[in-house]
């Protein structure tokens, strides 16, 4: 499979979601929301209609292309390190 530039949405989710929704409307009900939002929009969506929550389960993973993940810088890391352990030696001489 082959993600666009922009990068893609991977939805999982139990049978009891895809019963009452269909991949569409997943997509529709969640597009613009943080993947947390968007999987608690998906199950309500398919809770909505017959009040059913038979195993409606689901999980929304947004899929980065690699040159759009920011990692983190190594000097920023160390930076994080050491005023993590700065506030650790204040405590213990506190």
């Amino acid at each position: 499979m082959q993600l666009s530039s922009a990068g893609g949405r991977l939805i999982i989710a139990s049978d009891g979601v895809w019963d009452a929704l269909s991949a569409e409307a997943a997509i529709e009900c969640s597009r613009g929301m943080p993947p947390d939002a968007a999987a608690g929009q998906i199950v309500k969506e398919a809770v909505q209609p017959k009040g059913l929550r038979d195993d409606t389960t689901c999980m929304v993973v947004d899929i980065m292309p690699a040159e759009k993940i920011n990692p983190l810088v190594p000097d920023v890391v160390e930076e994080l390190v050491e005023e993590g352990s700065a506030r650790l030696s204040e405590r213990f001489v506190s």
